[in-house]
């Protein structure tokens, strides 16, 4: 591959002079049918298509899995049980904390592996891109967030507020305005609806909600069942 590039760079771009963008497309075009169709490689002595033709018989699919092969990278469990890459944050088992893990990156997904030994490896999958444009948390990931019961409550509140700019207003407003109460029983309603009906649909629920300035777990409630004039269905 590298030799490769080294080509492209000498046999081509420095090798001519080029006007704009339409003159490069022009030329890298005639190179291509020169180098590929015409000239004789200097490795094999052979016009390049002439011995894929020859090679073509033997050629098979490369085996990548469902999700292709990904660009691996190695990266450490922190002490939050995450790994960060390229601004991102992937949560992982808490036993994995300190591990250096291998981060494989993939068109839409990352998919985390973990040797074990003896050849094993546990692995989780994140969207490459989390929803909440910073960090993903798989639902198998939470519980240690949740073990003790003041620690449950922020933890759960955030994950709730990450969702989007609008669950962030919407609590803001809700603790503000229900002060001695959101904590038991707004919030478990809201994160029951975050179970049931999963991000997308309760980041529209915040979204119609502050929309209208109304906040209450039984206003999402009533939005998730369609209850509320003008839901989206």
């Amino acid at each position: 591959m590298e030799n490769l590039v080294k080509f492209a760079k000498g046999a081509f771009f420095t090798a001519r002079r080029f006007c704009n963008r339409k003159d490069v497309e022009r030329q890298l075009g005639e190179w291509l049918r020169h180098v590929n169709e015409e000239r004789s490689c200097d490795a094999t002595g052979e016009i390049p298509m002439a011995r894929l033709a020859q090679e073509r018989p033997w050629l098979r699919p490369v085996s990548f899995g469902a999700l292709g092969y990904g660009l691996a990278h190695s990266v450490v469990v922190g002490r939050d049980a995450r790994v960060r890459h390229h601004g991102c944050a992937y949560s992982t088992p808490p036993k994995w904390i300190g591990q250096t893990v291998l981060l494989r990156l993939h068109a839409e997904h990352v998919v985390l592996h973990h040797q074990v030994g003896q050849g094993q490896a546990e692995t989780c999958t994140h969207p490459r891109f989390p929803a909440n444009g910073r960090y993903s948390l798989l639902a198998e990931h939470r519980a240690p967030l949740f073990i003790k019961p003041r620690g449950k409550i922020r933890a759960q509140r955030q994950i709730l507020m990450d969702l989007c700019p609008a669950g962030e207003r919407f609590f803001t407003e809700l603790v503000h305005r229900r002060p001695h109460t959101w904590r038991e029983k707004d919030l478990p309603v809201t994160w029951s609806l975050f179970e049931e009906i999963g991000d997308d649909r309760l980041v529209q629920a915040f979204r119609f909600c502050v929309a209208r300035e109304t906040y209450g777990g039984e206003y999402l409630q009533a939005y998730s069942r369609g209850l509320c004039q003008g839901a989206l269905q």
